[in-house]
């Protein structure tokens, strides 16, 4: 009995495909866009005629927004020019209020542990900037 072979099958060869990096324009583009500074709020003290001032602010400055924080009235201004104008408005009227910080201008906060307690604050200082101005 006479077995067949099975046909070797010739395939086409493969044809080398071109790709294109779609984010090559981006990665030559070496544009750092600064984010803008976040305006920080203002907190005004709730005192018994809260809402007459805040309606006098929101008329004056229309683009603020207004929050109910625990004892505190979060203003929040919509330009660094127009709180400052509202600063202005509080203090005139003699009002209590607190003002928040930048999240960009608070400083950084560290904790070194296992320092010695005899150690004095001056001579960290020293071994820091000479650890790091390397």
């Amino acid at each position: 009995m006479e077995r067949k072979a099975a046909r070797e099958i010739q395939q086409p060869e493969p044809t080398p495909l071109e790709t294109a990096n779609a984010y090559t324009k981006l990665a030559e583009e070496n544009i750092q866009e600064e984010a803008p500074k976040s305006i920080p709020e203002i907190n005004l003290k709730i005192i018994p005629n809260y809402s007459l001032i805040i309606k006098e602010i929101r008329q004056r400055f229309p683009n603020t927004e207004n929050r109910l924080r625990r004892e505190f009235i979060e203003i929040k201004a919509d330009t660094k020019e127009n709180r400052e104008k509202i600063i202005n408005l509080l203090r005139q009227k003699k009002l209590e209020f607190v003002l928040s910080e930048a999240y960009e201008d608070r400083p950084v906060k560290v904790v070194i542990r296992d320092l010695p307690i005899d150690m004095e604050i001056p001579e960290i200082i020293q071994n820091l900037e000479e650890k790091f101005t390397r």
